[in-house]
């Protein structure tokens, strides 16, 4: 019997015990449901080649005897060895396996290796077969259809126990349908395929990646449609055109149908059976957030489309007062940027808040913790706030797809708060040196989604009911996605005790491609800038804008410049450049790389600051309300 120098939790998935060891990763292996290292009870372990250990239990504190599975100990071992010569043999000795996990345990984790292809969001290499997909994928688009049919039939999906092997692989049949029916019956996709020679994929991963460029911007908006023609009724909005001109996307009636009853049984999971009034903040007109909100919850809730107007919106909080209508739950839907300001104005107003059961469901940007603490009556650590919303929640989308790909909750709340606590944490979620990103649950029956070699997330929308469908489709948002399991190993290892979400559905990481400033290799994202201003002293509460600028100087040298705009009444300070000092001291702080490059950087490197009085910032005082906000400008612009 030998002691290894580490401690363990028991995680229990698909029938076996896993042992997962502080000594190394949970999933090195890659493959869901394979866990750190199968361990056999005193029975079991008769019939299989095992490792007998003592080992310290971290729940129980007490050292235990536990039997290794010889074989998965190895494989363990092996995927976190990047130089094949000194992988362990199939013949090892146990003693050299226990001197090479006490090694590993001594030496720490490695974080510098590379954790960004995990499993689930690597291309599928399984082949495609026409009929055997096609009909698996049809009865796959029956269950979803009956599921949609009523909220009882959609939660009993989640009741019956599914592993997340089968979710995953019930994804990838339906991506699979879907590309063969888009090969039948849209005429846009079959000329991309010649166009990038790949008409005949043999695998999934094969087929090109199409993003509005290639694809959206390359064929008339016919041709990208199921039969090469318009739907005979449904929808044509557009994008908020931020990163130039807006396109504008058709939607048929199914999708429409589909996507309103996701919306209805999103509103049922927040606010139960109780009556709603629901407030749509966004961007009214043809902007597809906006419009495609305005509609959907009328069949479940009193709707009231203000459009990002707070004067209205606290209009008719004051003529609907809970008062009067006790029982009713308020939910308003916008902006997060939007959405300070009208707690802000409520304050000028003296409209008590705390008097609505209102809970708010932003969208179309990241919202940060600080940012979200400022709308919250309580922040994430209890601290009485006396104004803002009961909960905020946010969700995540794109006018390319569907505006609720994605879906927070408390549980992925509790998560982004625990791995600022717990870098190390982080750092096995999802790499080191990144901003910790926003963290939503999907369907996989949804959206079959994968990331690429840049991190970029792919998408496919498995669902039948586009008339324009989107296989492969480049967001060109940066993110990575985990098994719920890995997540929940993961959290134990580190004694990370969140309430377990109600179902095992997988995680969605993302960091967006908006907001995120390069300085000399370090990215920045406005996350980051913000949360630096909160923490200089002498501009907290006190700017009602920022973001970045960049340019070119007469060197042909690149310039980033932070760019602060004030909040009404508020004096432009004539200490610029101590300011600058601390701010960049805090901006430091919270990002490694940009602490390196910076230390690294010649004196006339270093990022300037420019403090502008309230509606003299130009383009970010004057930004259109009904665009979502840059944060990265190119000349002031």
């Amino acid at each position: 019997m030998s002691l290894i120098y580490t401690c363990y939790s028991l995680f229990f998935i698909n029938g076996q015990n896993r042992i997962i060891l502080d000594a190394g990763l949970v999933n090195p292996k890659k493959e869901t449901g394979k866990l750190g290292i199968r361990s056999h009870n005193f029975l079991t372990q008769l019939f299989y080649r095992t490792i007998n250990v003592n080992l310290r239990n971290k729940d129980t504190h007490k050292t235990q005897t536990v039997f290794l599975n010889k074989n998965s100990t190895i494989q363990w071992i092996n995927a976190q060895i990047n130089d094949e010569s000194k992988k362990l043999a199939p013949n090892v000795s146990n003693k050299d396996i226990i001197n090479k996990i006490n090694e590993m345990a001594s030496n720490g984790i490695n974080w510098s290796k590379d954790h960004i292809d995990f499993h689930k969001g690597s291309p599928s290499k399984k082949p495609l077969r026409v009929i055997i997909d096609r009909i698996i994928g049809f009865v796959y688009s029956i269950h979803w259809k009956i599921a949609l049919s009523s909220f009882s039939l959609f939660k009993l999906r989640f009741w019956i126990p599914t592993s997340e092997k089968t979710r995953f692989a019930a994804a990838q049949a339906r991506a699979n349908y879907t590309f063969h029916k888009a090969l039948r019956d849209v005429p846009a996709y079959s000329k991309f395929l010649e166009k990038e020679n790949k008409k005949n994929p043999k695998t999934f991963d094969q087929i090109p990646i199409m993003d509005k460029d290639n694809y959206i911007k390359k064929f008339s908006i016919p041709d990208t449609m199921t039969g090469g023609k318009l739907p005979s009724a449904g929808q044509i909005d557009t994008s908020t055109g931020t990163s130039g001109k807006p396109s504008m996307w058709v939607r048929g009636k199914e999708e429409r149908y589909s996507v309103k009853t996701l919306l209805n049984f999103a509103a049922t999971v927040v606010v139960k059976d109780k009556p709603l009034f629901f407030i749509n903040a966004f961007a009214l007109g043809p902007w597809a957030t906006g419009i495609t909100t305005a509609g959907a919850l009328v069949d479940r809730a009193i709707t009231f489309n203000s459009g990002p107007d707070a004067d209205k919106i606290l209009d008719f909080l004051e003529t609907f007062p809970s008062s009067e209508y006790p029982d009713h739950t308020y939910v308003i839907a916008g902006y997060p940027p939007f959405m300070k300001l009208l707690v802000d104005k409520a304050i000028e107003r003296k409209i008590d808040l705390n008097k609505y059961p209102i809970k708010a469901i932003v969208g179309g940007e990241a919202c940060s913790d600080l940012l979200r603490n400022s709308l919250l009556r309580k922040t994430s650590d209890k601290e009485t706030k006396g104004f803002g919303f009961e909960e905020v929640f946010s969700s995540y989308g794109a006018s390319d797809l569907d505006i609720n790909i994605g879906y927070e909750s408390p549980f992925e709340l509790e998560l982004r708060q625990a791995c600022q606590q717990n870098p190390n944490m982080a750092a096995e979620l999802y790499g080191v040196n990144e901003p910790v990103p926003m963290i939503f649950h999907y369907d996989p029956m949804n959206y079959y989604i994968e990331t690429n070699e840049n991190q970029n997330l792919i998408y496919t929308c498995v669902r039948d009911d586009r008339c324009s469908p989107r296989i492969r489709y480049n967001l060109k948002d940066r993110g990575k996605i985990l098994p719920m399991s890995d997540v929940q190993a993961i959290m134990k290892k580190y004694n990370v005790n969140i309430m377990a979400p109600n179902t095992n559905l997988p995680m969605l990481f993302i960091w967006g491609r908006e907001g995120t400033v390069n300085y000399r290799g370090a990215k920045i994202p406005q996350e980051h800038l913000q949360e630096a201003i909160e923490k200089v002293p002498a501009l907290k509460g006190s700017i009602n804008n920022y973001a970045f600028n960049t340019y070119i100087d007469a060197k042909n040298s690149p310039v980033v410049e932070f760019w602060l705009e004030l909040k009404k009444d508020v004096p432009v300070p004539g200490n610029i450049d101590e300011l600058k000092t601390m701010l960049i001291d805090q901006l430091k702080l919270i990002n490694q790389d940009f602490r390196f490059q910076l230390e690294k950087a010649p004196a006339d490197a270093t990022p300037q600051l420019r403090i502008f009085a309230n509606g003299e910032a130009g383009y970010m005082s004057n930004q259109d309300p009904h665009r979502k906000r840059k944060y990265v400008l190119e000349n002031g612009k």
